[in-house]
């Protein structure tokens, strides 16, 4: 294994670990009070899991960022467990880590940037037995997604 694939792997545990105990934290911190008006980062900065949020931070690129905010609103924390990240074999192929999870893979595209490797994009492929087996779940969470998604602002067109 030559010394990129090493490091990446490295990363990737990291960040699964880091991603596994902030989910728990979160879920065991129960929903966000709905009076909070801070923003959802300033939240992350301040609640229970900011250690593992901070770690986080430091593994993932600026424009990932961005495109994570906007699904950053709170509402119902998901029971980790469901995911099986904690305990989630990693892959490493170039410069791609994909996690192998129970509903499916969770792949990140990590990139060196300024001599450190980060998260550049990230993408799911779902196992459909896992869907079928939990049929009832996949259609509440695709309808709070939805829910969600309605709730978000439209994206501004770059024409003025």
């Amino acid at each position: 294994m030559n010394a990129e694939v090493t490091l990446t792997q490295e990363r990737a545990e990291l960040l699964r670990d880091s991603l596994a105990g902030m989910l728990q934290k979160l879920f065991e911190a129960g929903a966000p009070d709905p009076s909070d008006v801070r923003s959802p980062m300033q939240r992350l900065m301040e609640g229970p899991a900011r250690d593992e949020f901070m770690t986080l931070m430091k593994l993932i690129t600026f424009a990932f960022v961005q495109k994570l905010l906007p699904y950053m609103q709170g509402g119902d924390p998901m029971d980790p467990s469901l995911l099986g990240l904690a305990g989630a074999k990693v892959t490493v192929d170039g410069e791609t880590a994909t996690y192998h999870l129970k509903p499916g893979r969770l792949i990140t595209h990590w990139i060196n940037e300024k001599g450190q490797y980060k998260v550049k994009d990230m993408g799911f492929k779902v196992s459909w037995w896992w869907v079928l087996w939990n049929w009832r779940f996949v259609r509440d969470m695709r309808r709070k997604m939805k829910e969600r998604q309605a709730a978000l602002p439209a994206p501004s067109s770059g024409a003025s």
